[in-house]
């Protein structure tokens, strides 16, 4: 892990020497279960951004170009705009603003790439996002402050001076008007920095926060990317421990990620994004990879609860066969459910060998399990009704 903190303080030093109406949604019960990763035409992914066909645009520091994505991780190719791209932001025009990491400028992307000065008035642009009003939000860190900017370029407003440190994310909740930026803490500065997520309201004002300094439940060693997900949750990104934090207004709810340097694991993840289908896209800088989960959020309504192993056999829900199994497993589901659900299977280890969204508008899932091992693994099937447990013996 010392490496792999030196690895990620180059980064930060980089950055400082280039420095020179409210709407609550129910509490809900989430869970995420790793999706995939991706890697292709990746070195040293950074910032994120999404547009409205769920294109994901990641700023590479290493290569220092933009790399796209389909929703479903295809690669699409990369823009070279020139200079050092280290944030992006994408409006409902799906036109592309990123920060300039050698000048501090904002820069406008036109359809081939091409990139055009649109503000001057910024020194480091670690992350930005556009509001509801088409204003871009731009996180300022060595200015220590939120510049806004209309699409003129020209500084409306800005946000959080006297108060912010060290900012370096920023995520707009559009369920409840909330502009949320993350305070990093800063380098050199001891042992209990100030580190946590400042929430202000569309004038400007100060809210609250979340969040504080520490390895515990709701706290962060430091705090980078931020994203606003379903009903305003806030997911964070430390890249230190490697894990993302999710909260409400009102405090700490989960966590979910582990550190390390194999697939589906974090390894200074620094940004974070959500999509419009209940994904979550990470980037692990120091993987070069970016870690997509599957987001299950469930109101207490719904009475989620994860059901007691048992055989499969006498389970209404599903059926499993043959079980034990040798060479492949069919999956028969006997009741409607309401949403995609996800089938997940682990061996005795807890390491995923399968992960699959399965529509269900079908009724049977068929399972190649020649390549496991002889073993017993654990199935887990998550809607966004129900969560249920059981078990399959694999004997060759």
């Amino acid at each position: 892990m010392k490496t792999s903190y030196f690895k990620y303080n180059i980064y930060l030093l980089l950055i400082l020497l280039l420095c020179g109406n409210h709407i609550f949604c129910q509490e809900a019960s989430i869970t995420s279960v790793h999706m995939r990763s991706v890697t292709q035409g990746l070195k040293s992914p950074v910032r994120l951004a999404i547009d409205h066909q769920d294109i994901v645009y990641v700023t590479d520091a290493y290569q220092k170009c933009i790399v796209k994505y389909s929703n479903s991780g295809e690669f699409l190719g990369t823009i070279e705009p020139g200079g050092q791209p280290i944030s992006i932001a994408i409006n409902d025009a799906n036109q592309i603003f990123i920060g300039d990491g050698e000048t501090g400028a904002i820069l406008k992307l036109d359809e081939k790439g091409t990139a055009t000065e649109f503000c001057s008035e910024t020194l480091f642009p670690s992350s930005m996002v556009f509001g509801p009003d088409n204003l871009l939000y731009v996180v300022d860190s060595k200015l220590k402050t939120v510049v806004v900017l209309d699409m003129t370029g020209s500084v409306v407003r800005t946000i959080g001076e006297g108060t912010l440190v060290f900012p370096t994310g920023i995520a707009f909740s559009h369920m409840n008007d909330r502009i949320c930026v993350s305070e990093h803490g800063g380098i050199g500065t001891g042992f209990k920095p100030v580190v946590k997520i400042w929430t202000f309201d569309l004038h400007g004002g100060l809210v609250g926060s979340v969040g504080s300094h520490g390895s515990g439940d709701g706290q962060f060693y430091r705090i980078q990317g931020l994203a606003a997900g379903r009903c305003g949750k806030i997911y964070a990104t430390d890249p230190f421990q490697g894990t993302i934090s999710v909260f409400s207004e009102a405090g700490f709810i989960t966590r979910f990620g582990e550190f390390g340097e194999e697939s589906g694991q974090l390894n200074a993840p620094v940004d974070v994004v959500a999509d419009s289908h209940g994904y979550i896209w990470v980037s692990s800088m120091n993987n070069g990879s970016l870690e997509v989960y599957k987001i299950i959020e469930s109101a207490p309504s719904s009475h989620i609860s994860e059901a007691s192993t048992g055989s499969i056999e006498n389970e209404n829900f599903v059926k499993i066969y043959p079980n034990p199994a040798s060479g492949a497993a069919v999956i028969e589901f006997n009741s409607p459910v309401q949403s995609d659900l996800i089938i997940r299977i682990t061996n005795l280890k807890g390491q995923t060998v399968y992960t699959k969204v399965f529509n269900m508008q079908e009724a049977i899932e068929h399972i190649d399990l020649s390549t496991l091992p002889k073993g017993m693994y654990t199935v887990r099937f998550i809607s966004d009704e129900f969560i249920r447990t059981k078990k399959i013996i694999i004997n060759k």
